[in-house]
């Protein structure tokens, strides 16, 4: 925009006033403004600035005084010098009334030329020095914003560097991460591999283990039942010749008969102990379950061992602690054979002169470091001896099979090791528990635990199996499982694929439809392919129901570990029960197929009878590991797990498996 020239505003009424003002100004080739009145002057002043304004007193309608009121109270007009001009004596009032208004002059007419160019050009310098002040200020304002425009623009150039920098740096890294994670999907690949092979050779090594388990197993049960059949005839034979039925006998032959049959009848002791051995390991141990006075078991057991005692000048003492109708429930024979065992040990290791005891007791809880795992009511059977005792690192190890506390060739006593072992296995399958414990003055004490009768009803399902309960399918039918068997086991990947897709599609299993395929499938395809193993064997056994048992701990194992999965999932436990209904559903249309029973394989119901048998108790055990976890995690507690998966709860028949290393006991086993 250009620059104006300098500019005066004269303003009088007369025209003859504003002709003379502009002649006396023209020598200063300055604007000259005229205005002939106040209202004019002011539209002046508000279209542009002036460097003074000439303004005549007297003026018709609006004065100079007034005029003067207008332009300084404008906040742009304020500082503009105003001259005020009178053609009549000027009033001292009036002259102080015009510099309160914020006059500069107070000129009289006429005026003087010169003096008016002076005090004008005075003023025209000085509103020449604020322009060019404001001008400077002006550029000093657009300087600064350039400077801050320019360092804005270098900020933002080095902030665009640094990103470059970073975003440089940040592809580098990703660009190794990427190289890492290749190199270590290739390294889990090589690892998945050596896993899968790894567990093909576990699978086989396992089945080569349980092959040669069933091997010894039979073979020990053979054995047995061979050696027993001669042992008995040397019984018998004794008999007869101690009775002089081959005539009369000196006393020389009578003792020598007498310790053939002693020996005898000990081999024959340790021929049933191999024999229960072998049908613990193959899961053919069965105990009963009914409820037996505690006080008459003890005591026929105390007295089956009596004379032995008496013998050896060992003392007998039976103490009744406990109730006089107190009753246990469980299998009379083995609870009997069990205190055999234990008062035949502590008579064997109790020297002369020294004392055995057995004695009940009534036990609301297990004590404190001993006893079953789960809450009672029980009863104790207690064998306390003052015999060698036990070592306490001993007391660990002496229930394992075939372990003796001295077992050099030169101990004073003999026998197998297997009796404690197979006591502990027989009282844990009544759902109880045998433990051990030192004495103070020396000795062992030999508790054995066995449920309370509460008065109620005895449960006897299931009650005593080693493993889990088999199947009880008529043989005959059995014939043609294999075939299904094997078929299934071809198929599971066609059976699992139907499975997650019944789930995925349930409504009543809204927890289904947004879980992958390894967590939605679990564990049930080794479930169906145990299944599968099951009518496989029951075929190839001879329709033989027990031969189940191989893979028992296997699908128990499978079953909790579902159950826990599925509650840490959050699944109820309609959904779990709805989740089997489905399995069992697929399984029988897989079953049945396109066209029925295909040929050699057994009739639709034969098949599913014996998947559903097994599909029911894998149900049964999940929905309680299901509880069970629900109630641990809800306590702030974990999961105390036995090594078969099952929560360590004694009365739990499905949590026995067998035998297994826990305390230690007296003498040999």
């Amino acid at each position: 925009m250009p620059e104006q020239n300098p500019a005066v505003l004269v303003v009088d009424d007369r025209p003859e006033n504003l002709l003379a003002m502009t002649s006396v100004l023209e020598p200063l080739e300055l604007e000259v403004v005229r205005a002939g009145s106040g209202a004019e002057a002011l539209r002046h002043v508000l279209e542009r600035g002036f460097a003074c304004v000439l303004l005549d007193v007297q003026m018709p309608g609006m004065d100079g005084f007034e005029v003067a009121r207008h332009i300084k109270s404008r906040e742009r007009t304020r500082h503009t010098p105003i001259l005020f001009l009178t053609a009549i004596d000027p009033d001292p009032e009036r002259v102080r009334e015009a510099y309160a208004l914020g006059a500069v002059d107070f000129l009289s007419k006429p005026i003087e030329p010169e003096l008016v160019r002076a005090k004008v050009r005075a003023f025209v310098d000085v509103d020449a020095k604020a322009r060019e002040i404001e001008r400077q200020a002006e550029a000093l304002r657009e300087a600064a914003l350039r400077e801050a425009e320019l360092r804005h623009r270098a900020e933002m150039a080095e902030a665009d560097a640094r990103a470059t920098v970073e975003l440089r740096q940040a592809n580098e890294e990703l660009a190794r991460q990427t190289a890492e994670a290749e190199a270590l999907a290739e390294g889990l690949e090589t690892a998945n591999r050596q896993l899968q092979g790894a567990v093909g050779a576990a699978e086989a090594a396992r089945a080569q283990a349980e092959a040669a388990s069933r091997a010894k197993s039979q073979f020990l049960a053979n054995m047995s039942h061979e050696l027993r059949t001669p042992i008995n005839a040397i019984i018998g034979y004794t008999d007869l010749l101690h009775l002089g039925v081959r005539g009369e006998l000196t006393d020389p032959q009578r003792e020598s008969l007498a310790r053939v049959k002693a020996s005898s009848l000990h081999l024959l002791g340790l021929v049933e102990d191999v024999l229960d051995l072998a049908r613990i390991e193959s899961a053919g141990m069965r105990v009963a379950t009914e409820r037996v006075p505690v006080r008459d078991t003890a005591a026929s057991a105390l007295a089956f061992v009596a004379p032995q005692a008496a013998a050896r000048g060992v003392e007998t003492v039976e103490e009744a602690r406990c109730a006089p109708r107190a009753a246990y429930l469980g299998d009379e024979d083995r609870v009997r054979q069990i205190l055999v065992n234990l008062l035949s040990n502590a008579v064997k290791f109790t020297p002369a002169g020294g004392r055995v005891v057995v004695r009940c007791l009534d036990a609301g809880e297990p004590l404190v470091g001993g006893g079953p795992g789960a809450p009672g009511p029980w009863v104790r059977i207690e064998v306390a001896d003052t015999g060698i005792g036990i070592a306490e690192e001993d007391r660990e190890r002496i229930f394992d099979p075939f372990v003796q506390v001295d077992d050099s060739h030169t101990r004073a006593q003999g026998g197998t090791g297997l009796g404690l072992s197979i006591s502990r296995t027989f009282a844990r399958l009544m759902r109880g528990d045998l433990t051990v414990a030192g004495q103070q003055g020396g000795g062992s004490v030999f508790t054995l635990w066995l449920p309370a009768d509460t008065g109620g009803d005895v449960d006897t399902t299931g009650a005593g199996d080693a493993g889990a309960a088999t199947l009880e399918l008529p043989l005959p039918r059995a014939a043609g499982l294999a075939g299904v068997g094997r078929r299934m086991e071809e198929g599971v990947e066609e059976l699992m694929g139907q499975f997650l897709d019944a789930a995925r599609g349930d409504p009543a299993l809204p927890g289904a439809a947004g879980l992958d395929r390894a967590l939605l499938e679990d564990h049930f395809a080794t479930l169906v392919l145990e299944i599968a193993k099951a009518m496989v064997m029951l075929e190839e056994g001879g329709g033989d129901p027990e031969n189940l048992r191989d893979g028992d701990s296997i699908q128990q194992t499978i079953s909790r570990l579902h159950g826990r999965q599925r509650a840490r999932l959050g699944w109820s436990a309609a959904e779990l029960h709805r989740e089997h209904e489905v399995l069992r559903r697929v399984i029988a249309g897989f079953a049945r197929g396109p066209a029925g029973a295909r040929p050699g394989e057994a009739d639709v119901g034969v098949v599913l009878g014996v998947a559903n048998r097994l599909l029911e108790r894998a149900e049964r055990l999940s929905v309680e590991s299901h509880a069970r976890t629900l109630e641990l995690d809800g306590a702030g507690g974990a999961l105390a797990e036995d090594p078969n998966g099952g929560s360590e709860r004694a009365g739990d028949e499905d949590l026995r498996e067998g035998p297994e290393p826990a305390a230690a006991g007296s003498g040999e086993g």
